[in-house]
């Protein structure tokens, strides 16, 4: 199961540098082991960051676009593991996109996590960041059904793909605030 990554969606082009020697390069190397070795890949991507805004439901066939160094780095790895998958069948992978992920507990990264910042700052009396005019919308889902749906679907040994994981319902900022 891979989950490494240290970007966020506002990283630099310097920040992505270094994402690509610590985590890009090194998971290249992994996953052409993996396949080597006829193991499962699980690898958790974005689907927050993968998709164009749209008000339409987007789907795991859906075009993706590049909008941050986070998702570019989150499609390089995607691609690498499809194009390893054809070149040795005996790569069984499963790409994981969830949408935009709350609820996570311990240190709260102020670069991200909206729902988390504003419930921090609220306690602390600080002001709340809203990025834009507040009327972007974003499909949120609860850790808990996250972890939910992938013990569920992600760790059977025969679900094989891109899944979405995903609430379904879309939100704007000031109805969260609200």
């Amino acid at each position: 199961v891979h989950l490494a990554s240290n970007l966020v969606p506002i990283s630099t082009s310097e920040e992505f540098e270094f994402e690509h020697e610590s985590i890009i390069s090194p998971t290249f190397k992994i996953i052409e082991m993996i396949a080597r070795l006829g193991l499962k890949l699980i690898y958790f991507s974005s689907g927050g960051n993968l998709y164009k805004q749209t008000k339409e439901k987007v789907n795991e066939s859906s075009s993706t676009t590049i909008n941050s160094f986070y998702g570019k780095s989150k499609l390089m790895l995607e691609e690498k593991i499809i194009s390893e998958s054809f070149q040795n069948k005996l790569l069984n992978y499963l790409i994981i996109r969830p949408s935009n992920v709350y609820g996570r507990l311990g240190s709260i990264d102020s670069k991200q996590g909206f729902i988390e910042n504003s419930v921090v700052n609220a306690l602390e009396k600080k002001p709340i960041k809203v990025w834009g005019d507040g009327l972007q919308t974003r499909d949120y889902i609860h850790i808990s059904d996250l972890v939910r749906v992938f013990t569920l679907v992600g760790l059977k040994s025969d679900t094989q793909g891109i899944i979405n994981i995903a609430s379904g319902n879309s939100i704007n900022l000031k109805e969260i605030l609200e």
